[in-house]
């Protein structure tokens, strides 16, 4: 495991030292807490929440509708999985 060098004139390849050694390597230690500070986030599944919870309520409160609808946008998301021209092209040939 190469890191990015923080000092480009001074790179750091992890898996030519000991990883007992680590600890005390500067590269290490320095790329430990910048990845210890980084937040984590799921963007897919927070923007897939937020949407269901915008659209809930949107166009119907029945529940039996709503999960027709759902279950219409996945058949429909499986017969068309992109927006590509050959994809949605290919039922009208």
């Amino acid at each position: 495991m190469a890191l990015a060098p923080l000092n480009p004139n001074q790179p750091t390849n992890l898996l030519n030292i000991s990883p007992d050694l680590w600890d005390r390597d500067d590269s290490y230690l320095k790329s430990q807490e910048i990845f210890q500070n980084l937040r984590v986030v799921n963007d897919t599944v927070e923007r897939g929440v937020k949407l269901m919870q915008d659209f809930n309520g949107l166009l119907t409160v029945d529940e039996e509708k709503k999960q027709f609808l759902l279950h219409c946008v996945e058949d429909h998301r499986k017969q068309y999985p992109d927006c590509k021209k050959a994809t949605l092209k290919r039922k009208f040939d």
